[in-house]
């Protein structure tokens, strides 16, 4: 688990590099679509996984 948590940070630090740097714009029109629509797939994922990493993270 420590390892999937150690990957998450890096793909997540790449990711929000990448967008932080690079606007969709900039992009052509059709791999602009693509990346919104897999971006916008992924939005309810990481809530997901924010609820289940605090439930298992609270203290009782």
């Amino acid at each position: 688990m420590s390892d999937d948590v150690r990957r998450m940070h890096q793909v997540g630090a790449r990711l929000e590099a990448r967008l932080l740097a690079t606007p969709l714009e900039a992009f052509t029109p059709a791999a602009a679509e693509l990346l919104r629509d897999a971006l916008g797939r992924l939005r309810p994922v990481l809530r997901s996984l924010d609820e289940v990493i605090c439930s298992a993270t609270e203290a009782e």
